[in-house]
């Protein structure tokens, strides 16, 4: 959360509107939250309201968190960003470079990046 709050403050900019995605949204959830007056819209996509952890037995197989996989490809300074976020700002100039299919080891299927 601290990181948004520290990138703001960077581009001296004293509210946004900020989105969170899938896990993101805890984090924006609680950004709004705690700095009313820093946020002027927050919006959720493909959240939920909290997380609920399971204890974990001897015999309880660990899935791959495909979202780690993904973000493992990333290089030093690069961001990663679903086509979810490439879709919604779309129109606004900001351009998206593509990286091609990859196979994330555990996670089925291909992936584009």
């Amino acid at each position: 959360m601290d990181d948004v709050r520290v990138v703001m403050d960077s581009v001296a900019s004293r509210r946004a509107a900020i989105m969170g995605v899938s896990e993101g949204g805890l984090m924006t959830a609680l950004f709004a939250a705690t700095y009313p007056e820093r946020t002027a819209a927050a919006t959720l996509y493909g959240t939920g309201a909290r997380y609920i952890k399971a204890p974990l037995g001897p015999d309880a197989r660990r899935v791959p968190s495909p979202l780690r996989r993904a973000g493992a490809q990333a290089e030093p300074g690069e961001v990663l960003v679903s086509s979810a976020v490439k879709d919604l700002v779309a129109g606004s100039g900001i351009r998206f470079r593509e990286r091609g299919v990859a196979q994330l080891k555990g996670v089925p299927g291909e992936w584009r990046l």
